[in-house]
């Protein structure tokens, strides 16, 4: 599984950058993107996907446990589509539990 020193660890090696100034740019794009989203804009990232913020609407639910209806809240979440790249290159690839 890849995780931010790993992400951090490539982009430094591929851009000839010391890891510091890697973290720093990775740290750059996600807080851009997190303010980009939570103005409610999307992000169209070529090659990747785009990320959309979108409004879901109050409903009720079940508790499993008990069965009583509950109400869930509206809220805004984050909706994640591919690009046709993407797809492309992680179609062959086995996924292991």
């Amino acid at each position: 599984m890849a995780n931010k020193a790993s992400v951090v660890q490539r982009i430094a090696n591929n851009t000839s950058t010391s890891q510091a100034e890697a973290s720093r740019w990775f740290d750059a794009i996600v807080d851009a993107m997190f303010e980009e989203l939570a103005s409610g804009r999307e992000i169209s990232l070529p090659k990747f996907g785009k990320l959309t913020p979108v409004q879901r609407e109050a409903r009720a639910g079940r508790n499993p446990a008990t069965g009583d209806t509950v109400e869930i809240p509206a809220k805004t979440v984050v909706k994640f589509k591919a690009s046709s790249t993407l797809k492309a290159a992680v179609a062959d690839v086995a996924v292991t539990a």
